[in-house]
């Protein structure tokens, strides 16, 4: 009866799901108290609008963008894919034949242009969509003060496995390694703070 027991709990333990303890947790941070004029008022916003706006930037599609013909400069003849588009592209001039990787959105506009044989020709035009806007430390301190929060990753934590004890292996006399934590013996996960008034 005595043998029975531990090695139902050892059974028991086993089995449990250890997905719980990698869930996500969240670190309370009040902003309340801090003075909207510090510098630490300013490094918390800072870190809200950088995440926040390469979190926006993450969800465009990004292409490779094969240019194959300057039509004028910052209007360009290329290639998206297998299709052929005439799209603006703000910012440094771009060599005919570069491959650059840009969001881009296909519009409903067409483009009428001569070919060199003199035929005229048409192609859908595509545009590099608006980059999301940034938020500005006012939007920032009126969000927060109306109840808004902000998720923000700050590093990371490493977090014991439950199942081997931290060891990697589940049997020190087998020298199995541990299948929930693949014989690490711990797991690493973003350190999260959820930023509040």
């Amino acid at each position: 009866m005595n043998q029975i027991i531990p090695a139902l709990l050892l059974f028991l333990f086993s089995i449990a799901p250890s997905s719980g303890l990698l869930a996500q947790e969240e670190i309370p941070y009040p902003v309340k108290e801090i003075d909207p004029t510090s510098e630490k008022f300013d490094r918390v916003y800072q870190l809200v609008s950088k995440q926040l706006y390469e979190d926006a930037l993450a969800k465009m599609d990004v292409y490779n963008v094969h240019v194959l013909q300057t039509i004028e400069p910052g209007f360009y003849r290329v290639l998206i894919g297998e299709t052929s588009y005439a799209m603006k592209i703000p910012g440094k001039p771009i060599a005919d034949d570069e491959i650059v990787e840009l969001p881009a959105v296909e519009t409903d506009e067409v483009y009428q242009y001569t070919t060199v044989l003199g035929a005229t020709a048409t192609i859908k035009v595509a545009t590099v969509p608006d980059l999301p806007e940034k938020l500005t430390k006012d939007q920032f301190h009126v969000n927060l003060s109306n109840g808004k929060t902000y998720l923000v990753q700050i590093g990371t934590m490493k977090i014991n496995c439950t199942r081997c004890g931290g060891f990697g292996m589940t049997s020190s006399i087998n020298k199995t390694k541990c299948k929930n934590c693949a014989g690490e013996g711990h797991f690493i996960k973003p350190k999260m703070f959820r930023v509040q008034w």
